[in-house]
């Protein structure tokens, strides 16, 4: 059921139980949410402007891929080399390892980076909204790699090794959310060449 470390404890006699209680519920929400987001489009969508239809319409259609390759990135990529150096960062002692805690964290994991891919398309849909531009984006590059750090130092565990982990594919987004934001930009702008370059 949780990958990567073998030989998993736990120290409540419900502790068994309700892990894989938990594990079944959210995979069932992780499961069932396209279903979820269309019945919402359906709720809403008649709602909204045909303006508003063409912006809301990407969200609708890559949000769920966009945030299931976030997690498995985390999945197959990221946490064995976090679970890796987090055992072995000190050889001297032995982990022993509650299988609740185990599962909140991959979880934990898998949520934070399937959100963080999601930085593209909360780019284009701030662009079409006319509340982002990408010129913004680029003057703003040097704070924007600082609240990179800082956002992946809060939401990893505390090492360095999993900050780097979380921070680096979120600088690639960033940089991809410039391009993204160029490309989604209102027609009638003129052509930015520094962009273009």
């Amino acid at each position: 059921m949780v990958p990567f470390v073998k030989n998993l404890q736990f120290d409540t006699l419900t502790d068994p139980f309700f892990t894989h209680l938990k594990a079944a519920f959210y995979a069932s929400v992780f499961l069932t949410f396209p279903f979820t987001l269309g019945q919402l489009w359906l709720f809403v969508g008649p709602a909204l402007y045909k303006k508003e239809k063409k912006v809301m319409w990407p969200f609708m259609l890559l949000s769920y891929p966009l945030f299931v390759g976030g997690g498995l990135f985390c999945y197959f990529i990221v946490f064995p080399f976090a679970v890796e150096f987090l055992i072995n960062f000190d050889k001297t002692l032995v982990p022993s390892l509650r299988i609740g805690d185990y599962l909140s964290f991959v979880l934990r994991l898998i949520f934070v980076f399937g959100m963080v891919f999601e930085m593209p398309l909360l780019s284009l849909l701030l662009t079409r909204m006319g509340l982002l531009t990408p010129e913004f984006l680029r003057t703003n590059r040097r704070y924007a790699i600082v609240v990179v750090f800082v956002v992946a130092a809060i939401l990893t565990p505390p090492d360095a090794f999993t900050q780097m982990l979380l921070a680096g594919p979120l600088l690639v987004l960033y940089e991809l959310s410039v391009l993204v934001s160029w490309m989604a930009r209102p027609k009638d702008d003129p052509d930015d060449p520094e962009a273009a370059a």
